[in-house]
C-alpha cells in the first residue's frame, strides 16, 4: 500500500497580483565564463557533469565553477520522454561548485537532470539563480506557440541549494495555446533557497512562477505559463517576495504551485 503524502495546490485569480506592482533594477556579479550542455544521450560517452567533453566553453572555462551553466536544448528529450538524460555524478572534474547560475532554456524539449546520492548541488558565487523557460532570459522575445517542456531535477539523497532567485515561466506570442514550463522538483529529497547560506546575491532573492519580472527585465515572458512542483523537503528563506500567476493570461491565472511534504517558509 502506498502511503499517500499531503498535498497543496493554488491555483486562481485570487492570488493574482498586477504586473505594474513589480520592478526590479538590480546590479550582477560577473561570471567567468559560459558553459554550454553538449552531451546527448546514446551519442556521448556518457552524461556526467563531471566529464569535461560534455560541455562547452566559448570563453574558456575549465569547470562549472562560478560560470552560467547553460541547458539550450542539446541532448533535451522530446516532451513527452521523462528518462534522465543528464546526470550530477560527482563534484570533481568540470562539476565544480558553485554554479554561479544555471539555466534551463529549451524550446519543445524535456531535460531530467538526476543529481547523486549526497550531493548538494549549490547555486550561489554571488548570483545563484535558477531560471526555468525557453524565454525566461529573453522576456522580450516569446517562445514558440504552444511550446511545452518539463524540467525535472531529482535524486534521492540529494539536495539542491539555490542562493538566489528561482524563476519559472515561459511566454507565447499567442493566448490559450497550451504553452507552459514546469520545474519538476518531486524526485529530489531536498531543495533550500536562502541567499545568505549559499553565497548568492540578497538583492535578487526571490520565488516567481509565471511572474511578470525576471532578474534580466521589468516585463517578464509575454503571456507566461508556470508550474512548479517542490521536492519532498523544502526550507526557503527569501529577502524579496514570493510571487505566482502575476500575469493574468486571457480569463485564467495559469501558473500552478504545488507544495511537498514539508515545507517551513520563512
Amino acid at each position: 500500500m502506498k502511503t499517500k503524502f499531503p498535498s497543496l495546490t493554488l491555483t486562481g485569480t485570487a492570488r493574482c497580483l498586477a504586473a505594474s506592482a513589480l520592478a526590479f533594477f538590480i546590479t550582477h556579479s560577473a561570471q567567468a565564463a559560459n558553459d554550454f550542455w553538449i552531451a546527448v544521450p546514446g551519442v556521448s560517452a556518457d552524461t556526467n557533469w563531471s566529464d569535461s567533453g560534455n560541455w562547452s566553453s566559448p570563453n574558456g572555462g575549465t569547470s562549472t565553477s562560478y560560470n552560467q551553466v547553460e541547458f539550450l536544448g542539446t541532448g533535451a528529450s522530446a516532451n513527452n520522454n521523462f528518462a534522465v538524460n543528464n546526470v550530477a555524478d560527482q563534484v570533481s572534474g568540470y562539476l565544480i561548485l558553485p554554479i554561479w547560475e544555471l539555466d534551463y532554456v529549451p524550446t519543445n524539449g524535456n531535460y531530467t537532470t538526476l543529481i547523486n546520492p549526497g550531493i548538494a548541488l549549490e547555486l550561489g558565487a554571488g548570483q545563484g539563480h535558477l531560471m526555468v523557460g525557453a524565454d525566461i532570459n529573453t522576456p522580450g522575445s516569446p517562445a514558440t506557440a504552444g511550446a511545452v517542456e518539463t524540467i525535472k531535477i531529482t535524486g534521492p539523497g540529494a539536495s539542491l541549494e539555490v542562493g538566489g532567485s528561482l524563476n519559472v515561466g515561459q511566454g507565447s506570442p499567442t493566448d490559450a495555446d497550451g504553452h507552459n514550463v514546469t520545474l519538476d522538483l518531486s524526485g529530489l529529497d531536498n531543495y533550500a533557497q536562502n541567499s545568505s547560506a549559499f553565497g548568492g546575491n540578497p538583492n535578487a532573492n526571490w520565488l516567481y512562477v509565471a511572474g511578470s519580472n525576471t532578474v534580466y527585465s521589468g516585463t517578464g515572458p509575454i503571456r507566461s505559463n508556470g508550474t512548479l512542483d517542490l521536492a519532498k523537503t523544502n526550507a526557503i528563506t527569501l529577502n524579496q517576495i514570493l510571487r505566482f500567476a502575476t500575469r493574468l493570461t486571457a480569463i485564467r491565472c495559469p501558473a500552478r504551485f504545488i507544495w511537498g511534504r514539508s515545507i517551513p517558509f520563512r
